[in-house]
């Protein structure tokens, strides 16, 4: 990316979401309507972006999908659902799908913790404490070298 602009990720954790599920499944938790909130707050902010998204990559997790389809129905671009962003995935792993996803532009990546918080910090080395509902928006010069990003902000919607 040398000389170019900066790739934009916006690393989002999925919103707040219901301890139980209807399978009793953790896969399978949905959203709470705070978390709706959260997201559909999180797409109208990420829509006026000026480096709205190009692409979503999210967990096959109930909870992470249905927050990446609240972002998507306000930025209308495509979506894909990647194992390497279920729980349990090591950072690294979320870091290679960013780097294979670079070309399409600015990318949403919707997770989990603890992937979600050492993937920012093996991009930017800063330690971010990522709550449910919240996005740290991340500049990258040259994806997947360590420590070469830059920590923009961190975006949540606040009211209860």
């Amino acid at each position: 990316m040398n000389g170019a602009a900066p790739l934009r990720i916006y690393i989002v954790r999925h919103g707040k979401a219901d301890q139980d599920s209807p399978t009793g499944m953790d896969r399978d938790r949905p959203l709470l309507p705070r978390g709706v909130e959260q997201a559909k707050w999180l797409g109208a902010r990420l829509a006026s972006a000026p480096a709205r998204p190009a692409f979503i990559a999210t967990s096959p997790y109930a909870r992470a999908i249905e927050t990446a389809r609240l972002i998507q129905a306000a930025v209308a671009c495509p979506l894909d659902t990647e194992t390497s962003l279920q729980t349990g995935r090591r950072a690294t792993e979320a870091a290679r799908e960013v780097e294979r996803l670079a070309a399409a532009g600015p990318l949403v990546v919707v997770g989990h913790n603890p992937q979600l918080e050492d993937l920012i910090e093996l991009l930017t080395g800063s330690e971010v404490v990522m709550r449910t509902g919240q996005a740290a928006v991340v500049d990258l010069d040259a994806p997947l070298i360590e420590g070469a990003g830059r920590l923009v902000e961190c975006l949540r919607c606040e009211e209860d």
